[in-house]
């Protein structure tokens, strides 16, 4: 996906996420998770994580957060509202938020920025096999990638941080039923869907017909356009006959969560200083020193992986990724290794960065957006699944990707430097 294609999915998808706050489709999800969980914490802890893993497949995952935090503050009250303690298990919840936004944004193209960006790096750098990847090839692995990555996530997560006394209990939540949603919400919850389809539509067809480009870019900017004029022109009537539209104006910025919007804000400007010190160039340079000769492929990747990881949680994912695109290239060809999956290590692991608020938008929006999240906890947690999460990526580039776009793992003699 290109620029053009890219601004009229974020608009959209951010108009979803305020379809979502400004009406009751946050209470009915939560209704979702408290009736399949039936009490049980830990598979609330897993319905907020697939939910935002299954999202950010397919817009960017900062909007997902914004989606899922009206829900996820609903599930909270319900919680205090029935008598518990809420307080040990507002980390977890907004872990699991992270967790499962950040994750998903690495399963498609358009999950994350650093996926954006690193199809740039690979024109940039003439990487070969570079036009096999796509919305649907990235899918066929990133879905798997995603799932191996939640499934561990959620692991260390309700081991470390659920307390005893609520795994082996059920929550008495106190969620009352709701009406029938009005026609606006319905029409709200279609017109999600129907942006979603029309989404991975555009992307498949994108991959299967890429010459027709033009086409695609002038279809995603109508349908940008049509989409905001059905949201905001397109007048509704109730049964009562009184008639809104889906959202005015103002149902764009008032009520957001400013206090996670500000902290995320913070963030990126403690990561843009320290690019404007070019400490992050620095760092890189002193990456070779970690490559001695002779590697094999999987070592490669993983300290490449590690690397790129815990740069990450300083540096913001932006500035890692871009400092690091050209020394993954560079290094792997100078050991005779195909740079494709070191280009895509540095892209995918700029995302798996769960320690720091600093690390990704996502992580600052959630973690400033809810109160009394343990920043101790945070990292301790963090630095146990980005550990394993490096571990299940080395493996994803050493065996499954190459194996997905058909490449050799070394290059051939000549190609190398």
């Amino acid at each position: 996906m290109n620029l053009l294609q890219l601004i009229p999915l974020f608009i959209t998808g951010f108009i979803v996420s305020r379809i979502v706050a400004r009406t009751s489709l946050a209470k009915r999800l939560v209704l979702v998770f408290a009736a399949v969980a039936r009490g049980r914490v830990s598979i609330m802890l897993l319905g907020v994580m697939a939910s935002a893993a299954v999202l950010s497949l397919f817009i960017p995952n900062l909007l997902t957060v914004l989606v899922l935090l009206p829900a996820l503050e609903k599930l909270r009250e319900a919680v205090a509202e029935s008598g518990e303690d809420v307080k040990p298990l507002t980390t977890p919840l907004v872990l699991a938020l992270i967790y499962g936004a950040n994750t998903g944004g690495m399963g498609s193209l358009v999950g994350s920025p650093a996926n954006a960006l690193m199809l740039g790096a690979l024109e940039l750098y003439q990487v070969p096999s570079r036009e096999a990847v796509g919305f649907l090839s990235w899918l066929l692995w990133g879905v798997p990638l995603v799932a191996g990555f939640l499934l561990t996530s959620w692991l260390v997560l309700v081991t470390l941080l659920v307390p005893r006394r609520y795994r082996t209990r059920k929550l008495q939540l106190r969620l009352a039923g709701l009406p029938p949603p009005a026609r606006y919400e319905l029409f709200g919850k279609w017109l999600g869907i129907g942006s979603a389809a029309f989404w991975i539509g555009l992307s498949t067809a994108g991959t299967l017909y890429p010459h027709l480009a033009d086409c695609w870019n002038i279809a995603s900017v109508l349908f940008g356009l049509i989409f905001i004029l059905f949201v905001f022109g397109f007048a509704i009537t109730e049964e009562d006959g009184k008639s809104r539209p889906l959202l005015r104006l103002s149902d764009t910025y008032s009520k957001l969560p400013v206090r996670g919007i500000v902290f995320a804000l913070l963030a990126a400007g403690v990561s843009c200083l320290l690019v404007l010190l070019k400490l992050d160039l620095r760092a890189a340079r002193q990456v070779t020193l970690l490559f001695p000769g002779g590697l094999e492929p999987f070592r490669f990747n993983l300290i490449l992986v590690w690397v790129t990881i815990f740069a990450t949680e300083v540096f913001s994912n932006t500035a890692t990724s871009v400092a690091l695109f050209p020394i993954a290239n560079t290094i792997s060809l100078a050991m005779g290794l195909h740079p494709l999956p070191a280009m895509m290590g540095v892209a995918l692991a700029s995302t798996c960065a769960f320690m720091s608020p600093l690390a990704t938008p996502v992580n600052g929006l959630a973690f400033g957006g809810v109160r009394g999240v343990s920043l101790a906890r945070m990292l301790c947690t963090g630095l146990l699944v980005n550990v394993l999460g490096g571990l299940w990526l080395s493996f994803f580039l050493t065996v499954i990707i190459p194996s997905v776009y058909g490449i050799s793992l070394y290059m051939p003699p000549g190609l190398g430097y």
